[in-house]
């Protein structure tokens, strides 16, 4: 099968627009990551832990109904061209009233979760990316495209905490009671970045800007032919396409949810952790998870630019393999093992013990699990942390490739946007599961909860190792 140098720039730059795409989601989703709680406990300080969970999980909830829908009409359609337009249009509404939330009535959490389940809706047009990436490269191409895909996304984490970090020193404003305000400070800049960068966006998908290519097919038409020739001098009948593997595409399907499960954990915990377990205040704790998440989204894209020839040297599913290691490994290292409980926040009488105006500590009078569980050091934070972040881009980019290649030559829209689904599934109930055994229960139970579901995805993979192949379009070779 032969390519025009020219039509090869330009499918290659029509991948660097959706990974593009995938930067600036992951940029703007990034920009606000290390502030979560800290807002909601701004905009609606009775909201608290419990509600947490529900307002993180709010994004991938969106994600979870709308990843199926995009698959399944840019599968229809056979572009992914408005699709992505009209995603990243719900982006810039999303974000424009999260910064708009304070000039809102109270109570305002259920503005602030209906904001990002605008964000969580645009996030279908990563399904439609994943589908594009998936016609438009050969099988050989294929790996090392996702892997390419995926450093964009991880490079976005090392850009939007920074961000994040750069605006801290404009503070926050604390709303006033009764008043509805629009505020500029550390919470709502990021978000009016965001929103321009999503407009951006949309203009990028513009014809003068984005060709679609379709490969795959012609790959898969240029394979059967040269397997019906073949067959025709052997005298043999032509094989027919056998379906894709289920099982294979299922197994996948729980590997790379189980991926997406661990990273919303570190979403969903890391500010937290650290203003309960070590007392910093939110605004060092915003800049300082910021930087952590800017170092582990560079430490990310190094892993992914080396999985493609990793991959080639020892197997895609030997990495994968490395991958659901690692992210067993990492909650394992979060256990409260031994030492001194965390500072509280309340006294003997339940009253808040003010420090420099904040309120930092374990909120014992809420959570009595504070006074008797040892604190969590910063050292097994880092450690845990870091484990986690090396596993998930080694799942990740294999998880893609892999269900990638098992679909073979068939549509891939419908059933990326099944593999989004999962994920999405994954990270609604991990933050709604995890910050409720933490508010509840304490450490123990949240990190305990986490290794159990990894040692169940491990002996998953394990059981269905084989079926973790490449799409064979003769059985007979």
């Amino acid at each position: 099968m032969t390519e025009k140098k020219s039509v090869r720039r330009r499918r290659f730059f029509s991948l660097g627009v959706v990974s593009f795409t995938a930067f600036i989601f992951n940029l703007s989703f990034s920009i606000i990551l290390t502030s979560a709680k800290p807002y909601l406990d701004k905009m609606d300080p009775e909201a608290g832990t419990d509600f947490l969970g529900l307002f993180i999980a709010a994004q991938p909830l969106a994600q979870l109904i709308f990843s199926p829908i995009m698959g399944y009409l840019g599968n229809k359609l056979g572009s992914i061209r408005i699709l992505s337009m009209i995603s990243m249009s719900f982006l810039a509404a999303g974000f424009a009233l999260y910064a708009c939330v304070a000039a809102l009535p109270e109570p305002r959490r259920w503005y602030l979760f209906a904001a990002r389940f605008l964000i969580g809706a645009a996030g279908g047009s990563i399904t439609l990316c994943f589908s594009y990436i998936a016609t438009a490269t050969t099988t050989k191409e294929r790996t090392m495209a996702v892997s390419l895909f995926q450093m964009a996304q991880s490079s976005a984490f090392v850009v939007g905490p920074a961000i994040q970090a750069a605006f801290a020193p404009l503070g926050s404003i604390i709303p006033v009671e009764g008043e509805s305000q629009l505020y500029f400070d550390m919470y709502t800049g990021p978000a009016w970045l965001s929103v321009i960068l999503a407009i951006i966006n949309v203009f990028v998908f513009l014809p003068c800007m984005f060709t679609e290519y379709n490969i795959a097919r012609e790959e898969g038409e240029y394979l059967a032919g040269l397997a019906a020739k073949k067959d025709k001098e052997a005298n043999k009948e032509t094989p027919k396409l056998k379906d894709p593997d289920v099982i294979g595409l299922v197994t996948c399907i729980i590997v790379f949810a189980s991926v997406q499960f661990n990273f919303i954990f570190l979403e969903s915990v890391a500010t937290l952790l650290t203003m309960e377990m070590l007392g910093w205040d939110e605004q060092r704790a915003i800049v300082i998870v910021g930087i952590g998440f800017a170092c582990a989204g560079l430490y990310s894209g190094l892993i992914f630019s080396v999985m493609a020839p990793t991959s080639r040297k020892v197997g895609e599913r030997v990495v994968m393999l490395a991958g659901i290691l690692f992210l067993l490994l990492g909650p394992v290292a979060l256990y409260p093992y031994n030492g001194p409980p965390p500072q509280f926040r309340c006294n003997g009488t339940g009253i808040k013990i003010a420090r420099n105006n904040h309120w930092p500590g374990c909120p014992n009078c809420a959570q009595p699990w504070c006074e008797t569980l040892p604190a969590i050091t910063s050292g097994q934070m880092i450690t845990g942390f870091a484990l986690i972040v090396t596993g998930f881009p080694m799942g990740a980019s294999m998880g893609n490739a892999i269900f990638s290649k098992i679909l073979g030559p068939f549509p891939q829209g419908t059933w990326m946007g099944i593999l989004g689904a999962g994920a999405c599934l994954a990270r609604v109930l991990c933050p709604i599961s995890v910050t409720n055994l933490y508010s509840t229960y304490g450490t123990w139970y949240a990190f305990g909860f986490m290794t159990l579901v990894m040692a169940v995805v491990l002996v998953i993979f394990l059981v269905f190792y084989k079926h973790l192949v490449p799409y064979k379009y003769d059985e007979s070779r």
